[in-house]
């Protein structure tokens, strides 16, 4: 077995650890279908006609596209990596199916193979990439927290 699980879309083994897999789950009051629509939402602080127009798109890949054209909040580098872990931290626990499935990776580390992303990805399709892979730092946090929550 692997020490490494690499994901990058719903259509892989592990997609469920996607941004853009479906699993509902409550935010700021609101239902969000994936993280991607919540993330998208709060380059707007979640307020307004853009953030409802991204919270009710069809798919999270248009999510994707009118958070990119969307106004960005003024401290939004400052604060997205914390808004992403509130987010796929409110992901796993509204859906306890996945969180189990994440607690079963154990202590692998996770990669989102996303060759495009360096940021949230890996940026790569192979061993050797230059990402910083924040996505798979912070679904291995929210692993870490919710081992701890269930052993209390």
């Amino acid at each position: 077995m692997s020490n490494t699980i690499h994901f990058i879309s719903g259509r892989d083994e592990y997609g469920w650890l996607s941004n853009f897999h479906y699993a509902p789950f409550e935010y700021n009051g609101k239902t969000w279908l994936t993280v991607e629509h919540a993330f998208q939402a709060a380059k707007v602080e979640f307020k307004g006609p853009w953030a409802e127009k991204i919270r009710t798109a069809k798919a999270p890949g248009i999510a994707k596209r009118l958070g990119r054209d969307c106004p960005l909040r003024k401290d939004w580098e400052h604060v997205k990596l914390g808004i992403m872990l509130d987010l796929v931290k409110a992901k796993f626990l509204s859906n306890p199916e996945l969180g189990d499935k994440l607690l079963l990776t154990e202590r692998r580390t996770l990669e989102e193979d996303a060759y495009w992303d360096t940021f949230w990805g890996t940026g790569k399709t192979g061993p050797g990439g230059r990402g910083r892979n924040e996505l798979g730092k912070i679904l291995m946090a929210v692993r870490t927290q919710l081992a701890a929550e269930r052993k209390k």
